[in-house]
């Protein structure tokens, strides 16, 4: 018996992911009074995955609301909601993990860029608006070279 079919017949005593996932957060902090910030391109590359592999074809509705998921709090409604009525798992365990980040960084302003300073860029664009300075867009790899 192969160990993924051990797993699943519940012999197996581990399984790599979950192995990944435990030492991950067994880990201490470094700095614990930072938060975790995902960036809208992994979200949506994630996403576009998660379609990808649920079998969401490029004219199903919910491919289409998901080009504009991230952009606005409204958009990851209309999103969510097209999902539901869709009604893939997967899919919904997805966005289930991810609705309470997606709706704090929404009411807080933009998610991060791609390549984007994390933790300090609130502050910055909290700076760069009192001080009338516009914010920036990240510079893409191209534009850096």
């Amino acid at each position: 018996m192969d160990r993924t079919a051990a797993f699943q017949a519940g012999r197996a005593t581990s399984h790599p992911l979950r192995r990944r996932a435990r030492s991950a957060s067994g880990h201490p902090n470094a700095w614990p009074g930072t938060t975790l910030r995902l960036c809208r391109w992994h979200l949506q590359k994630n996403l576009s995955a998660k379609l990808t592999k649920a079998g969401y074809v490029e004219t199903h509705e919910v491919t289409h609301k998901s080009e504009t998921a991230l952009d606005d709090l409204g958009s990851w409604r209309k999103f969510g909601a097209a999902a539901k009525r869709d009604g893939d798992l997967e899919l919904l365990t997805w966005i289930d993990k991810h609705d309470d980040y997606l709706r704090t960084e929404f009411s807080a302003g933009v998610l991060p860029a791609h390549y984007s300073n994390g933790t300090v860029e609130r502050a910055l664009q909290q700076v760069k608006t009192s001080s009338g300075v516009a914010p920036s867009v990240c510079a893409t790899q191209d534009e850096r070279r």
